[in-house]
């Protein structure tokens, strides 16, 4: 997703965690609100969504 060049090792660690946090928040927020939700069908088709969507703009970028 980034290259960070000219970035020192700690400033990429930080950028990276950061990053992890926000996917893993995103997931279990949707995954939360599934649960909370009972009709599964939207929340599986809203999760699918935006997961193939998030995966095709990531291999966009390659």
């Amino acid at each position: 997703m980034h290259k960070g060049t000219g970035m020192s090792v700690p400033w990429i660690l930080l950028v990276d965690t950061l990053a992890g946090s926000m996917i893993f928040l995103s997931i279990s927020g949707v995954l939360l609100w599934m649960q909370s939700n009972r009709k599964r069908t939207v929340g599986v088709a809203i999760f699918s969504a935006a997961t193939s969507l998030s995966l095709g703009l990531a291999l966009i970028r390659l």
